[in-house]
């Protein structure tokens, strides 16, 4: 049996990027009990606006580059297979739900 070596490259930037989501993650949460005493606007606007932000350093760095373009290859397989689809039987009146693939297809109805 072949083995493969997968190997993966980051560089320094990537990690810092990386390091900075975490930080604004902590930071976000942190500041979110911090702020108990200037109410729950304050508290959830702070919180979601350092989410956002981590999200967005998070998306920027090649971890979330790769994550992206996993998600995108995975559901154009589902587009493309019609994996799991719902449409309306109007004999019956009923709701099928067909699964297709090399799997054969399963049909319920109510």
């Amino acid at each position: 049996m072949a083995t493969s070596q997968i190997e993966t490259v980051s560089s320094g930037a990537d990690k810092a990027k990386l390091a900075a989501a975490v930080a604004l993650v902590v930071g976000s949460v942190a500041a979110f009990y911090l702020l108990s005493k200037q109410g729950a606007i304050a508290q959830w606007g702070v919180l979601l606006l350092g989410l956002a932000a981590a999200a967005g350093v998070f998306l920027i760095s090649e971890s979330g580059r790769r994550l992206v373009a996993f998600g995108r290859d995975a559901w154009r397989e589902v587009k493309k297979s019609g994996l799991a689809y719902a449409q309306r039987d109007h004999a019956n009146d009923g709701l099928c739900v067909r699964l297709c693939g090399g799997h054969g297809a399963v049909s319920l109805a109510d």
